[in-house]
């Protein structure tokens, strides 16, 4: 179980009254984890030596762990943590470009393998990403899988000596479906994925951990077109 999600939001909110029986939730309850939950979770994780941003409201794998082993929850699906494989820059392995079926078809089957392996629902995260992917690759095209020309586009001392990547172009370059840098890649590698950076599918799921991270886009996904501009068809794109 993993929240926020209609029925496990309800789970815990019941396991929040019976901690907190002052709490009260009005038009969330049952329904959707807002502003209220978020604030009674808070107490619970602070009640647990908990500060910070390890006390902000949002489940993490130690607070909601307790939470289940107190109340009797089994707690099914994976947490953010536990898809984060990171990896050092220099085991990136720059090669296939241009292998990987191109196109919004193979865009969608890409995305939908790498939610799997995440354990993360479609529902809002494969529209999202196709939307990113047709915005920052034009769906995989061979030709766009690299940027070469924006502020990214250089090296830098601290990544590959200040030399080319061993693709052969400036280390700094955004590639991949869906154009992370390599440090990038590197930090939000996931688990279960290869380490190629022009691997579609680890493509999506390190941005997908990159996503979650830097704009505290909810497991469900139902918060990322309204915090990511660039995963929003109904807005003009941006970077991400």
């Amino acid at each position: 179980m993993t929240a926020p999600e209609n029925v496990a939001t309800r789970v815990v909110q019941e396991c929040l009254v019976s901690e907190f029986p002052d709490a009260g939730y009005g038009a969330e309850y049952g329904k959707f984890w807002g502003p209220g939950t978020r604030k009674v979770y808070g107490r619970w994780q602070r009640g647990l030596g908990l500060s910070g941003a390890d006390a902000d409201g949002v489940p993490g794998k130690f607070s909601l762990t307790e939470l289940a082993k107190k109340h009797g929850m089994e707690i099914r699906g994976r947490f953010a943590e536990d898809c984060v494989d990171p990896i050092h820059t220099g085991q990136i392995d720059f090669s296939g470009r241009g292998a990987w079926p191109a196109g919004r078809a193979a865009c969608e089957k890409h995305i939908r393998k790498a939610l799997d392996i995440m354990g993360l629902p479609e529902r809002y995260w494969l529209p999202g990403l196709l939307t990113i992917a047709s915005r920052e690759s034009a769906y995989n095209a061979s030709k766009h899988q690299i940027n070469t020309h924006d502020d990214n586009a250089r090296n830098v001392p601290d990544l590959f000596g200040g030399r080319n990547a061993p693709d052969g172009f400036k280390g700094m370059c955004s590639r991949g479906m869906l154009q992370t840098v390599p440090q990038t890649f590197a930090r939000f590698h996931a688990t279960g994925t290869s380490r190629k950076i022009y691997d579609p599918v680890s493509s999506a799921a390190a941005a997908n951990n990159y996503i979650m991270s830097r704009y505290k886009v909810a497991r469900d996904g139902h918060d990322l077109a309204a915090k990511v501009r660039q995963a929003d068809p109904n807005r003009r794109g941006g970077g991400y």
